[in-house]
């Protein structure tokens, strides 16, 4: 699956998702992997 992964930082830990389903803080986003920019 080619899409950005993101892995952000909540109150109950690390979460990692798609960057098209995150809707939260920006200041959350801990690191962001893109296939595409490689």
């Amino acid at each position: 699956m080619m899409t950005v992964i993101i892995l952000i930082e909540t109150s109950a830990g690390y979460s990692v998702m798609p960057l098209d389903e995150f809707d939260g803080d920006p200041e959350t986003i801990v690191s962001e992997y893109d296939p595409f920019n490689r």
